[in-house]
């Protein structure tokens, strides 16, 4: 840490220069299942006057890298840039992120916030492209995991609640896993923001011949958030080995409010094979005199 000739009055002036800080260093701060491993570098110009901060705050901590421990075993996410520029003025302070890594895309957000506003107005714009969504296969421990996500948008309002529009969508989605009776194919799913609730439209196939589809809309106005979400299905394969194989064609309505979870509709089993391999000892056998049909 280099510190240049420092002026304290009648303004103060600072003038610092942080070079190659580990932030393994601070693994204390952090929680016990996660870790960075970087190399910090940063430089902060600054003058107090009294009317309010003048200078610049620069941070660089890329290329660098993340664990998250799951159970006795660490996983890691690296990336390429990680840096944070501030320039403040006394009205105005004018921040921006710029992140990325190989599979993470890249994520940026520029934001002007007026210190002196009373709720501290802001105006910002976030883009996101190229995450991968293959970066949580590790992680939740399925097969396959496909999908890119990428969107942008404008921030206004109050910073502690702000009004959000733009979008979000992932498209050329993929989860196939035995643990999962329902593969999920040619998954897209949109996210138009406006203020402070987003509209949903999804679909996926599931093999040729099947199709669903998920729209509704998520509402986070007032702190308290409400969801209301239709899911529908044609001839979608269900298969549970190794007993069933099903088509189903599921019409549901899920709704969250006030903290209450509702679900209606109804799921249709158009045709299906179910096969018992073993009756349990407590089966009663079929009569001499029945007859099936």
């Amino acid at each position: 840490l280099c510190a240049d000739d420092q002026v304290l009055l009648p303004d103060q002036s600072i003038h610092y220069q942080l070079q190659n800080f580990p932030m393994e260093s601070l693994a204390a701060l952090w929680p016990d299942d996660f870790r960075w491993q970087a190399k910090m570098n940063g430089e902060i110009d600054l003058t107090m006057t009294d009317k309010g901060p003048d200078g610049s705050i620069s941070l660089d901590a890329g290329p660098g890298e993340f664990g998250i421990q799951q159970q006795d075993e660490w996983r890691s996410i690296g990336y390429n840039t990680l840096k944070l520029n501030a320039k403040l003025k006394p009205r105005k302070a004018d921040l921006n992120l710029d992140f990325s890594g190989d599979q993470l895309g890249r994520f940026t957000l520029d934001l002007s916030v007026d210190p002196n506003s009373r709720n501290r107005e802001i105006e910002g714009h976030y883009a996101l492209s190229g995450l991968q969504l293959a970066i949580v296969e590790p992680f939740v421990g399925l097969q396959s995991i496909e999908g890119e996500i990428g969107g942008e948008g404008d921030l206004s309002g109050p910073l502690l609640n702000p009004q959000v529009n733009g979008n979000l969508s992932l498209q050329n989605g993929k989860v196939l896993d035995p643990s999962i009776p329902i593969p999920f194919r040619d998954v897209s799913l949109d996210m138009a923001f406006k203020g402070q609730r987003a509209e949903v439209d999804g679909s996926w196939r599931s093999n040729e011949r099947s199709k669903g589809s998920l729209d509704g809309d998520i509402d986070w106005r007032g702190g308290k958030p409400s969801v209301a979400l239709n899911l529908k299905g044609d001839r979608l394969p269900l298969v549970y080995e190794p007993y069933a194989r099903l088509e189903l064609s599921p019409d549901i309505q899920f709704s969250f409010k006030d903290q209450k979870v509702s679900v209606s509709g109804r799921v249709g089993v158009p045709r299906g094979d179910i096969e018992v391999r073993e009756l349990p000892p407590s089966a009663v056998s079929v009569s001499d005199d029945e007859v099936i049909v």
